[in-house]
């Protein structure tokens, strides 16, 4: 399994493989919602994410094709959107840059998404409307980003990066603000916020899940080490009491979550 993610009612989970498979499920009765949806990609399947009404899907793709030019293969990023009632296709967008995707995240007001590069300092911010690149946005960001998640809010996104911190990056100013989080030794391989937006979740391929208290800035507990292998992604139910994580390759793993006194 590449991800997974909640709709944001809870009712829905997506889970993702790296070979193209994606499964929806419900709830209540952990039964497939629709028949698994096989992508046709060239390359790894790398993440879901839900629209925030929870009516569309969205993955994102690492393809490798040739290069007409060299004949070398080409990594490239693609995008699809499916429907999440019938588990049809409903758009596309190919061959979008010369990198693949490390994270997709969308912002709760439905209007924007953000993405991260492979080994590049770039987020790019997208309409969800159009579905078209909005330039211009985070300027000198130095640090490469692996993972991105917004507040419940939209206006903070939180990005996890190669190097094992955090830092955070105010939407509307369109400028870093606030402390680094420091914890992990290794990249971050995922956040996720409470749904109360008072507690961070971060994964690394340190092993080790770390849940932050997001005003202080302080672990609200010590580091998490449940799993034996590199985590690749976190997801909180909705109801705030249920954090999920899973590793590369195995099936998703139900941790409670930490509660402040």
């Amino acid at each position: 399994m590449s991800d997974l993610a909640f709709s944001a009612d809870g009712s829905m989970m997506a889970s993702s493989s790296w070979g193209g498979v994606i499964a929806l499920w419900d709830t209540d009765t952990w039964q497939q919602t629709v028949q698994p949806i096989i992508t046709e990609t060239t390359g790894r399947l790398l993440g879901v994410e839900f629209y925030p009404d929870g009516g569309t899907l969205v993955s994102s793709h690492e393809t490798s094709l040739p290069d007409p030019v060299s004949g070398t293969n080409q990594i490239s990023a693609e995008i699809y959107f499916w429907d999440t009632a019938t588990g049809e296709l409903v758009e596309r967008i190919p061959f979008i840059q010369q990198m693949a995707f490390t994270s997709l995240a969308f912002n709760p007001d439905g209007e924007t998404f953000v993405t991260a590069i492979n080994s590049a300092p770039v987020v790019r911010l997208w309409d969800a409307g159009t579905r078209q690149f909005i330039p211009g946005r985070f300027p000198n960001l130095d640090r490469v980003p692996h993972s991105l998640a917004f507040n419940p809010v939209g206006t903070i996104l939180a990005l996890g990066n190669f190097d094992g911190g955090i830092i955070f990056w105010d939407m509307e100013n369109d400028q870093q603000v606030g402390r680094e989080l420091l914890g992990h030794s290794s990249r971050v391989t995922s956040l996720a916020y409470s749904p109360d937006g008072k507690t961070l979740a971060s994964s690394s391929e340190d092993r080790t899940i770390i849940l932050w208290d997001v005003d202080s800035g302080e672990m609200l507990v010590d580091p998490l080490h449940g799993h034996g292998e590199s985590i690749a992604s976190l997801a909180f139910h909705p109801d705030g009491d249920l954090l999920v994580s899973h590793v590369t390759g195995r099936p998703h793993t139900r941790q409670d979550t930490a509660r402040k006194g």
